[in-house]
């Protein structure tokens, strides 16, 4: 069997093989001793196979994979119980039908393995049950790895008629469920996103939902902790590997800044397994996870409805659950929760009771590569170019040179998709912040202080730019060469005086000044600067104002 770097396989093949692991038996005991049926969402590449194999191997009471681990002495081994294993992951299909003789084989397999008979022309995960616990008389582990994977399939192939024909099938098969309780020692359900529509979560009253209890906040990826004390040898590897090397601080800030910040509790910052054990076995710094996880029907939908905020990352939401299983409906935010583009970064109490999940992307891993993924959906992005764009803007900025760096934004706003374009402050403050930040930018948007939200603040070696963006529509003006309205209505052409974009920097600074925007960086023991940027169709003009002295309020 070909063997995948570093441990990316079953628990089994793990604990048989020459591979690294980090030991989460002791939150793994904590659940199977709570209950019985329990649902767990995390992004795709999260480590959740895994999970559920060493759950497998657990119930099978496999007692010599776990020596040294800290369930060892802790679970009943001699309970050796029979384990239903369904993992849609591996479910590829064109039509339900496809999907339908793919689920019978495995419980047919399942049952010739255990040496049970079930109905083969309707074999289900209840009939299975029953003969497994007469058999044997112990209770059955059920565990059903990614439980959506079929949705998502059918989404991914944009075709609605498929997507009701597959849910409607889940239905048939998860339903059953509920009247297996007496034959169940646990049950447990891993996904992606929890469909509303679904029955099973329906019918499972009872059904836990521990995706964002603080108890098992670190069941998938690894801690700060973990990784330091299990990949000490792959960390002074990768060390070495640099040119020039580089301390273990340096190299451990630069995994931490590409690979850390998933949270679903706000508080336990987590490392993509996936990418830090690639990281390790390549020795670069790459975009793993993105590259091998990137579901196209989140373009998809951030096209169709021009969402470009979004993309900057930073929310604010009252609820992280989808009331609807139509994913063009799902509210963007909790759909880009659910796939681990965004995190929580912070969950805040609000006065009467309830939670404010504060969201943004993990990492830089995740951030650029979703902004580069998202223009390239245009057909514009040309990243060739980014190297050489970001090095003019970072001089610029630096030496305040205000008319080159107007023109540099000028051509940077010239790649953007005329059709990605709508004629509103909104749309052009994202893509214009999008775009810096795909170059690699430190830039954080819509920064909120006691008197106001700053539109962008810029942060760069020694220097912190405090920037407005302000826009107006561009003037309409008739075609000087014909005269008159052309047949076509395309008589607008996106032009600005300069007068008018000096009206509007003017009115930036005015705002900076009287919302004493700087005063929130005047302890930063950095040079503030105020930076104002005037956008009107495809013009851009800005100018830069050193801030002498930070007023007190």
């Amino acid at each position: 069997m070909q063997r995948l770097p570093l441990g990316i396989q079953t628990f089994s093949e793990l604990r048989n093989g020459d591979y690294l692991y980090v030991d989460k038996t002791e939150v793994i005991h904590r659940l199977i001793t709570s209950g019985k049926p329990f649902f767990l969402a995390r992004p795709r590449r999260f480590g959740k196979s895994l999970l559920v194999s060493t759950l497998a191997e657990i119930f099978r009471g496999n007692k010599q994979f776990f020596e040294g681990l800290a369930i060892y002495d802790k679970w009943d081994w001699s309970k050796k119980h029979p384990v239903i294993h369904i993992d849609w992951s591996i479910a590829s299909f064109s039509t339900v039908d496809e999907l339908k003789r793919g689920y019978k084989e495995i419980i047919l397999r399942i049952a010739r393995n255990y040496g049970v008979a079930v109905a083969p022309e309707n074999p289900s995960i209840y009939n299975l049950s029953e003969a497994l616990y007469r058999k044997y008389n112990e209770q059955v582990a059920v565990l059903i790895d990614e439980y959506d994977k079929p949705l998502h399939e059918a989404i991914v192939a944009d075709d609605k008629n498929l997507f009701g024909q597959v849910k409607q099938f889940l239905h048939e098969v998860y339903t059953p469920l509920k009247s297996c309780d007496p034959y169940l020692k646990f049950l447990f359900l891993t996904g992606i996103s929890k469909y509303a529509g679904i029955s099973i979560f329906s019918t499972l009253n009872n059904l836990t939902d521990i995706s964002l209890d603080e108890r098992y906040s670190t069941i998938c990826g690894y801690t700060q902790e973990e990784l330091e004390s299990n990949f000490k040898e792959h960390i002074d590897a990768l060390t070495l590997s640099r040119t020039p090397p580089q301390s273990r601080e340096q190299i451990l800030a630069s995994i931490k800044k590409w690979y850390n910040g998933y949270s679903w509790d706000g508080k336990t910052s987590l490392y993509n397994p996936l990418s830090t054990l690639l990281l390790f076995d390549t020795k670069d710094f790459e975009n793993y996870w993105f590259t091998t996880a990137t579901p196209s029907f989140l373009l998809k939908i951030l096209a169709k409805k021009k969402r470009l905020g979004i993309a900057l990352g930073e929310t604010v939401v009252r609820s992280l659950v989808s009331t609807t299983d139509d994913p063009y409906k799902i509210a963007e935010e909790t759909l880009f929760f659910q796939t681990g583009y965004l995190t929580i970064k912070e969950i805040r109490q609000t006065p009467e009771g309830g939670k404010l999940f504060a969201l943004d992307f993990p990492n830089r891993e995740v951030r650029e590569s979703f902004s580069r993924s998202l223009l390239a959906e245009y057909g514009q992005y040309d990243e060739n170019k980014s190297d050489i764009l970001r090095e003019k803007l970072e001089a610029q900025l630096l030496a305040s040179d205000s008319v080159a760096l107007s023109a540099t934004l000028r051509s940077l706003l010239a790649w953007i998709p005329y059709k990605l374009i709508i004629q509103r402050e909104f749309y052009y403050h994202s893509i214009l912040l999008l775009w810096l930040r795909l170059l690699g930018f430190n830039i954080t948007a819509e920064v909120s202080t006691n008197l106001g939200i700053i539109d962008a603040v810029w942060e760069l070696n020694d220097q912190i730019f405090v920037a407005e963006i302000k826009y107006a529509k561009p003037s309409k003006i008739k075609d000087p060469s014909k005269g008159k309205k052309p047949a076509n209505n395309k008589n607008t052409l996106t032009a600005r005086s300069v007068k008018a974009l000096d009206k509007l920097l003017a009115a930036a600074f005015v705002q900076i000044e009287e919302k004493r925007y700087p005063e929130r960086y005047k302890t930063e023991n950095k040079k503030i600067k105020a930076l104002a940027i005037a956008c009107s169709g495809r013009e851009v003009k800005c100018e830069i104002r050193e801030i002498e002295e930070v007023k007190e309020i």
